[in-house]
C-alpha cells in the first residue's frame, strides 16, 4: 500500500482546502463511515482489506455495509462489498484470496 498524496479529510463543509482532499462529512464519523469512505476512495484491494477487517472485527456490520451502497452508480462498489468474506483469518488471507479470484480462480465453499 502506498502512502496518499494528499491526506483526507472530514468536514461538515464542503469546501476545499489547499493540499487535502475533503470528504462533506456529519462528525464524529463512526466506522461505518470510515469504511464507507476507504472503498470510495481506495484503491479496490486495500479498500476491501479494510472492509473486510472492519467487519471481522465487529466494528461494521455487513447488511449496514451492504445498505450504504444502493445507488445504480455505485454498482463498482457493491460488487466490491459482495467480495467480502468475513471469516478471513487475516490481510494476507483477504489479499491473497482477492488476488487469486481476480486471476479466474474461485474457492468452492
Amino acid at each position: 500500500m502506498k502512502r496518499p498524496d494528499k491526506p483526507h479529510l472530514a468536514a461538515t463543509h464542503g469546501r476545499q482546502i489547499e493540499g487535502c482532499v475533503v470528504h462533506r462529512s456529519n462528525l464524529p464519523l463512526t466506522h461505518l463511515d470510515i469504511v464507507c469512505q476507504s472503498l470510495r476512495c481506495l484503491p479496490p484491494l486495500e479498500g476491501l482489506t479494510i472492509a473486510e477487517s472492519a467487519v471481522k472485527q465487529g466494528l461494521v456490520q455487513l447488511s449496514d455495509l451492504r445498505g450504504r451502497f444502493p445507488a445504480a452508480r455505485e454498482k463498482a462498489l457493491q460488487v466490491l462489498v459482495a467480495r467480502i468474506r468475513p471469516q478471513s483469518g487475516s490481510i494476507i488471507e483477504i489479499m491473497s484470496r482477492d488476488l487469486r479470484e481476480e486471476a479466474g480462480h474461485r474457492e468452492s465453499l
